[in-house]
């Protein structure tokens, strides 16, 4: 299913190892707080541009991308860092915003019942 959204100028939030960055077609830049995560991910992702950094602080000038794309990051930020995290997402794209679906188990007290479409 990522593979099939239409290539852009991509930032993929939180992109870890790289496994589903790799999907994404177009002008893909991946940001990761960790290293170790990007070690990995720049062996998988040989024309994407990766960055250590905060989710939280997008070191990227305004509409930089056309879309936002996140897997299993949002739904493990607490209420309180959603809207920080969907305030830096929206003033760095133009267009789109992804992310999956969060699982009960990430703050179950916390979830609230959303869909997020590529629009």
């Amino acid at each position: 299913m990522i593979g099939s959204l239409p290539p852009s100028r991509v930032l993929d939030v939180a992109c870890g190892t790289g496994f589903l960055t790799s999907h994404l077609r177009g002008e893909v830049t991946g940001i990761d707080q960790s290293a170790r995560m990007l070690e990995i991910a720049r062996r998988r992702l040989t024309d994407a541009r990766l960055v250590e950094g905060d989710a939280l602080e997008l070191p990227f000038s305004d509409a930089s991308f056309d879309r936002v794309f996140s897997a299993h990051f949002y739904g493990h930020l607490r209420a309180s860092g959603r809207a920080g995290f969907l305030a830096e997402a929206v003033r760095r794209r133009r267009v789109r915003f992804g992310d999956s679906v969060p699982e009960a188990r990430c703050f179950p007290d916390e979830i609230d019942r959303y869909i997020v479409i590529d629009s």
